[in-house]
């Protein structure tokens, strides 16, 4: 996760604080969905959704590349889906090369 006002295909980080117990971490709120959930309920996509979901995983890709991350988890559950766009999520694998 990168930080508020971070590129438009990466789940926005807000915010993390610690209690004695537990660790939080305040994100961007996706309604729920991801790929792996989309293709579970919709069984296939149409080509142009394809697309589009492919066009904007690669451009986040390029945003992270572009901040020298590598995200090394990438999987159909770690990819949410906000009012239509994209939303790379999950950098716990992630390493900055």
């Amino acid at each position: 996760m990168i930080k508020s006002g971070s590129p438009v295909n990466l789940l926005k980080l807000y915010d993390v604080f610690k209690t004695k117990n537990n660790l939080y971490i305040i994100t961007e709120f996706c309604e729920g969905k991801d790929v792996a959930k989309l293709l579970r309920k919709k069984k296939k996509l149409s080509e142009p959704e394809a697309q589009s979901i492919l066009r904007q995983l690669m451009n986040a890709y390029k945003e992270i590349y572009d901040l020298s991350i590598v995200h090394r988890d990438l999987k159909l559950a770690n990819i949410f889906i906000r009012k239509g766009v994209i939303k790379l999520a999950d950098f716990g694998f992630a390493i900055h090369s």
